[in-house]
């Protein structure tokens, strides 16, 4: 199967702000920013970005919806 969907949780941290970078200059992926509800955490416009209350499995659960990696 092809990997299209990536959801990155941790995108603005000293790990995940690399690998979001490469990410999005790959063009290779719909990256998808899973944002901590109330997070001051900002993107590049055109970034989707969900915000999510960590502490609720549902909500999470929704947010990786359609998603072929974390």
């Amino acid at each position: 199967s092809t990997i299209k969907n990536v959801a990155i949780v941790g995108a603005s941290g000293s790990l995940g702000a690399p690998v979001f970078e490469k990410l999005v200059a790959s063009g290779n992926f719909n990256v998808t920013v899973i944002r901590r509800h109330g997070s001051k955490s900002t993107y590049p416009a055109g970034t989707n970005v969900v915000d999510v209350d960590f502490d609720d499995a549902a909500a999470l659960t929704e947010a990786f919806k359609g998603q072929d990696a974390v």
